[in-house]
């Protein structure tokens, strides 16, 4: 019986090795990230009032009225919290 072998039939190459220059390190370059959106955000957030006057008042208001919430609100809203329960 005689064996040959499929995927070399002329023997082993021989190694080659290459020398290349070493590399040298990249140049570090400028940052170019623009900022200019968070910039933007930022003068947004300075303009934006810490609480909204208008709001402030009608939940002042809300807080004395003794009809708020609506007597409907409350039931609809204990009939969902009932069933959660119930689950």
């Amino acid at each position: 019986m005689e064996v040959h072998a499929n995927n070399n039939t002329n023997g082993v190459d021989p190694v080659r090795f290459s020398r290349t220059a070493p590399r040298r390190p990249a140049e570090p370059t400028q940052d170019q990230t623009s900022f200019e959106g968070v910039n933007a955000v930022n003068r947004a957030l300075e303009a934006t009032p810490a609480s909204r006057s208008e709001a402030v008042d009608r939940a002042t208001g809300l807080i004395g009225d003794l009809t708020y919430p609506p007597r409907e609100t409350i039931q609809r809203l204990s009939h969902l919290l009932a069933l959660k329960l119930q689950e």
